[in-house]
């Protein structure tokens, strides 16, 4: 192919892209994309769409239509994934840090402890020994080490009977 050639491929695809499909043109969206719900062929929208804008609209320009509409669905699931992906690693990332902050914040008060063992403050130990409890407890629902389901225990109760 000579580069005048393919020149003219390249604009006349860009024309293509740039003009406006006469389905979008007479506004006829809603309608096409309701025939094809309701399972109708190309070159039944084409026809029923003409007649009812009393434009002719080519089977091209309904396929057109739907690959467009195809391409642009596609193009939004792509985005949306993607943004959910990033979601994902931001809420990792976030755990993770509340984490490390977590594991920061037990060896202070491990440090805590250990300086009210030493010097006999043992009130002070007693409540450094409590804040490392609650945090480990926090660290554990964290990492999904202790459900927050409701726990039901079940009784069973029988009556023995006594024989004298």
């Amino acid at each position: 192919m000579s580069d005048t050639s393919n020149s003219l491929s390249i604009r006349y695809s860009l024309f293509v892209k740039m003009a406006t499909n006469k389905i979008v043109k007479y506004g006829v969206e809603k309608d096409a994309l309701r025939l094809k719900a309701e399972g109708k062929t190309n070159a039944q929208i084409s026809r029923i769409l003409s007649d009812k804008c009393k434009k002719h609209i080519t089977q091209m320009s309904v396929g057109r239509f739907f690959q467009a509409e195809h391409e642009a669905l596609t193009e939004e699931v792509n985005r949306t994934m993607q943004k959910n992906e990033e979601l994902q690693v931001k809420k990792a990332e976030t755990h993770l840090d509340a984490i490390s902050q977590l594991t920061f914040i037990n060896g202070e008060t491990l440090n805590i402890l250990r300086s009210a063992k030493q010097s006999h403050d043992f009130k002070t130990a007693l409540k450094a020994i409590e804040r490392v409890e609650k945090q480990l407890e926090l660290q554990a629902r964290l990492l999904g080490e202790i459900s927050e389901q409701p726990q039901t225990i079940i009784f069973s109760v029988q009556k023995a009977e006594v024989n004298v």
